[in-house]
């Protein structure tokens, strides 16, 4: 009876080893605030200028920013202190990451750096064990654009990947072929319904005039709080994304 017993114990350890295995993340997107359509590409100013976290300014007078976290951080992040190491000529900004499995459960979270392409850099990420079983949805929020979520995924040949750039989802933006996260959203929520809306406008005020930094408002992401930020909130009012 024991031994019947340790056999299936056995064989249940097993098959969750199985299916739970470590895995790869492949992500693609875009902001809107710093998105190229000539180029399709977007934009690195706060980089060139040395504005992003921990970047020492390359402006007489700019105002330099700590390392933290702008997520502040998010649950199940080992620090708030973000990995500057991974900065190279191609960085745009850091985007929040979620993926969370088909029953509801999020099974990892995390800040992670976009690159002008589009595409995610994931070097810093050294614990992501999915259920090869299962599906995920994959929930993108950055700090001044509003967040999306995908329909589920599955895992195949041990990757999740989704390409936020060519999908028709809720929340983002269409501009030539390509689909961009919409800019304007200017206050970070954790979950259910986001609108862009005058309030964005009233938070842009605010900050109107503020220059050579790591802005919330400054949504073109070119280190300067100008009407061209104003402009990208008003072409979104009333756009919103619901997160489930």
């Amino acid at each position: 009876m024991q031994s019947r017993l340790l056999l299936s114990l056995v064989l249940l350890l097993t098959a969750l080893m199985l299916t739970a295995q470590s895995s790869s993340l492949n992500l693609k997107v875009y902001l809107e605030g710093p998105y190229n359509a000539s180029s399709e590409m977007m934009d690195t100013k706060l980089y060139d200028l040395g504005y992003l976290p921990g970047m020492k300014p390359k402006t007489f007078l700019a105002t330099a920013v700590s390392s933290e976290d702008p997520y502040n951080p998010p649950t199940l992040k080992k620090s708030n202190t973000l990995d500057v190491s991974l900065y190279s000529q191609r960085s745009v900004d850091w985007i929040l990451v979620s993926i969370v499995d088909d029953s509801g459960n999020t099974t990892w979270k995390g800040t992670l750096l976009l690159e002008a392409n589009g595409h995610v850099v994931t070097d810093n990420i050294d614990d992501l064990t999915l259920d090869q079983e299962k599906k995920y949805k994959l929930v993108i929020s950055h700090r001044n654009h509003l967040p999306v979520q995908s329909p589920l995924v599955s895992v195949a040949d041990g990757a999740l990947s989704f390409d936020f750039t060519t999908a028709d989802i809720s929340g983002l933006k269409s501009i030539g072929d390509d689909y961009v996260l919409r800019g304007g959203a200017l206050r970070i929520s954790s979950d259910g319904s986001y609108i862009i809306e005058m309030s964005d406008i009233e938070e842009w005020k605010n900050s109107i005039g503020l220059n050579s930094s790591y802005l919330l408002a400054d949504i073109d992401m070119d280190g300067d709080v100008s009407v061209h930020d104003k402009s990208i909130i008003l072409s979104n009012l009333d756009a919103s994304s619901t997160l489930k």
